[in-house]
């Protein structure tokens, strides 16, 4: 087992809470169908405070690869030279724009920003492991807001795939997920959930992992700590895919509620697929968590579809 009972199982709670939010709002935010005259079926959604990609199919698919490749370039050209600073300028405008996009589906733009920059400054400058978790579900579901009404389901089963497998090579083979996670740790600022288990409460780390903490003049200091995380993108993910069978079956016919109570079945099997990593996997080791989520969530699909014989097209 990676982590004791107890942290594992909170864990599984904080994923599964971070699905249920997403999808909440997601649901929130798809306002109705239309049938045009040539049968084509178009749902409208809320308005969001930046402009969705109009991108479908196998665009939408390459949009968000080359999207996550610019990402991951940048951040690697951060962690190379230690730019540290550049780092938590990034994270805060993320936090805040992802966080606006989430709280703007409840209450107005403007005070959904003002709400946004609050806790982003929070989290960024006076971290804390409650506000930095709770933002970070907040953070997840503004990027699902964005993306979900771009994809089908074929296309969101592609990307699920596509994202597996380089989880798998960047962890095992290249290591540089590996990297990236460790230096978002010692900057405190990890993309992800993060639960500490030892040490400071302010300074959680890889489990298990002596790593070099900046101080306040960039100078480095060896400490060790430890803490349980889960990525951003193992949250994610599985919440975009779950939005998109949600929106489908919404188009399909099924109203709201219904659409949202099936897609939990995805996040029922998802938290059950990570819940057995967690209890497969060693301690102090890194292991790709998307291979385990996409399985867990194609079969909720194939589950769903036993259930209503709908298949998103």
């Amino acid at each position: 087992m990676k982590y004791n009972l107890q942290i594992t199982l909170v864990l599984i709670l904080i994923f599964i809470f971070s699905q249920v939010v997403g999808l909440g709002l997601a649901n929130a935010s798809i306002k109705e169908l239309k049938i045009l005259e040539t049968g084509e079926k178009i749902i409208t959604y809320s308005t969001i405070p930046v402009e969705r990609p109009e991108t479908t199919g196998f665009e939408s698919l390459l949009f968000i690869l080359i999207g996550i490749a610019f990402a991951t370039g940048l951040f690697l050209l951060i962690v190379r030279f230690r730019l540290y600073r550049l780092w938590k300028l990034w994270f805060f405008f993320a936090v805040l724009l992802t966080m606006w996009i989430s709280f703007s589906i409840v209450m107005g733009q403007i005070e959904a920003f003002i709400v946004a920059l609050v806790i982003a400054s929070v989290k960024v400058f006076r971290p804390n492991p409650i506000v930095h978790n709770i933002a970070e579900v907040l953070v997840y579901s503004g990027i699902v807001l964005l993306l979900f009404p771009m994809f089908d389901v074929i296309w969101v089963v592609a990307l699920l795939l596509v994202i597996s497998v380089y989880d798998f090579l960047a962890v095992f083979k290249t290591g540089h997920m590996v990297s990236m996670a460790k230096f978002s740790m010692r900057t405190k600022l990890f993309p992800g959930i993060s639960l500490p288990i030892q040490g400071s409460k302010k300074e959680a780390a890889i489990s298990g992992q002596k790593i070099m903490k900046a101080n306040k003049t960039g100078e480095a200091e060896e400490k060790q700590y430890q803490a349980a995380i889960l990525g951003g993108g193992d949250i994610t993910f599985p919440m975009l895919f779950s939005s998109v069978v949600m929106q489908d079956l919404f188009r399909n016919g099924f109203d709201k509620l219904t659409s949202l109570n099936f897609s939990l079945v995805i996040t029922a099997t998802s938290a059950a697929s990570l819940l057995l990593l967690l209890l497969l996997a060693r301690k102090g080791k890194f292991y790709p968590a998307m291979p385990f989520i996409t399985a867990g969530s194609l079969i909720g699909y194939g589950i769903i579809f036993a259930l209503t014989g709908r298949l998103g097209v």
